[in-house]
C-alpha cells in the first residue's frame, strides 16, 4: 500500500497521476492545475476519479496501473485500430442491452465532470470552420475546425450518449455527448434519435483521454452539434420556410436530432428577417 508521500514524481504525466493521489477526495489548487497540459490533466481527473472511490490506503498495484498507462499516453497520443474500437463499442452495447429487467433503461453513475468539455461553447458558423479529419485532431480542443461523422454502428446509452462515428476517410473514433438527450430516454429512444448510418457534425471538437484510457470526443453542449451536412443551411441570410420544409421532412421520418437543429435554424431564420 501507498500513502500519497512516498509516490515519487517522476514525468510530468506520472506527477498527474502522483498529485491525484495526493489531493484524491479533495479539490486539486487551480494554479497546479492550470499547469498541466489537457492529456495531463484527462490523466488526472481520471486517476482522481480512480482513487477517490477507494477508502484507506491506494494499492500499489492501481498506482502503478495508473503510471504505466500515464507514461504510455504521455509518449503518443492517438487512437486504437478501428477494429478494436469498434469492438469495445459492440461489446459494450451486448452488455448494456442484455442487462435485465428493463435493457432499455440502465442507471448509472452521472458523468465525471469535465472541465474542458462543460465550458467549451462553439457559436460560430459551420461554413466558417475547417473540416477536419480523425487522423488530424490534436489533444485538447480543436480550436477553428469542424468534423464531420457518419454513425458506423448502433448507439449506446449508458450515463452518456456513446456514439461510433466514420470520417470520410472511414476512420473511426469512439463520441461521448452529455446532455444530449432526457436522462429517461433509452437505449431504443436514442437509436431513434441518432440513426445508424445519419450524419452528425461536431463543431471545435475536443480530442481526450477517458476513463477507459482510450481517446475520444467528448461534447458536453448541445450547441456544439450539427445535423446532417446535406440539409445545413448557408452561410448568410436563410430561408426559414426551406429550412422547417427540411426540418419537418426529417421529422417524419423520426430524425428527431437532426430535425430539432433544422427547426432551430427555421427560428433563427425568423428572427433575421
Amino acid at each position: 500500500l501507498l500513502s500519497p508521500e512516498t509516490v515519487p514524481f517522476a514525468s510530468s504525466s506520472s506527477r498527474a497521476v502522483s498529485l491525484a493521489l495526493k489531493y484524491r477526495g479533495k479539490e486539486i489548487p487551480s494554479n497546479v492545475f492550470g499547469s498541466f497540459s489537457t492529456t495531463e490533466k484527462s490523466i488526472y481527473i481520471n486517476a482522481w476519479t480512480s482513487f477517490s472511490s477507494v477508502t484507506g490506503n491506494i494499492p500499489e498495484a492501481m498506482v502503478d496501473e495508473w503510471r504505466e498507462r500515464a507514461n504510455q499516453l504521455s509518449c503518443r497520443v492517438q487512437l486504437e485500430d478501428d477494429q478494436e474500437i469498434r469492438q469495445k463499442h459492440l461489446m459494450a452495447l451486448q452488455k448494456a442491452t442484455s442487462y435485465k429487467p428493463d435493457p432499455g433503461r440502465i442507471t448509472m453513475l452521472t458523468p465525471s465532470a469535465d472541465r474542458v468539455a462543460s465550458c467549451h461553447v462553439c457559436d460560430s458558423n459551420p461554413s466558417t470552420l475547417r473540416e477536419i479529419q480523425v487522423d488530424a485532431l490534436s489533444d485538447g480542443v480543436n480550436f477553428g475546425t469542424i468534423i464531420w461523422l457518419t454513425i458506423a454502428e448502433p448507439t449506446l446509452k449508458l450515463s452518456t450518449v456513446q456514439l461510433l462515428g466514420k470520417d470520410e476517410t472511414g476512420r473511426l473514433i469512439p463520441v461521448m455527448l452529455c446532455n444530449a438527450v432526457p436522462i429517461g430516454e433509452s437505449i431504443a429512444d436514442c437509436q431513434r434519435r441518432f440513426p445508424l448510418g445519419s450524419t452528425l457534425g461536431i463543431k471545435e471538437p475536443y480530442f481526450k483521454l477517458f476513463n477507459s484510457a482510450s481517446f475520444g470526443l467528448r461534447v458536453d453542449n448541445p450547441c456544439n452539434l450539427l445535423g446532417s451536412r446535406l440539409l445545413l443551411p448557408p452561410a448568410g441570410r436563410t430561408s426559414a420556410e426551406a429550412c422547417r420544409a427540411a426540418a419537418n421532412h426529417l421529422f417524419a421520418r423520426r430524425r428527431f436530432f437532426e430535425a430539432e437543429a433544422l427547426y432551430s435554424r427555421a427560428l433563427a431564420a425568423c428572427r433575421e428577417q
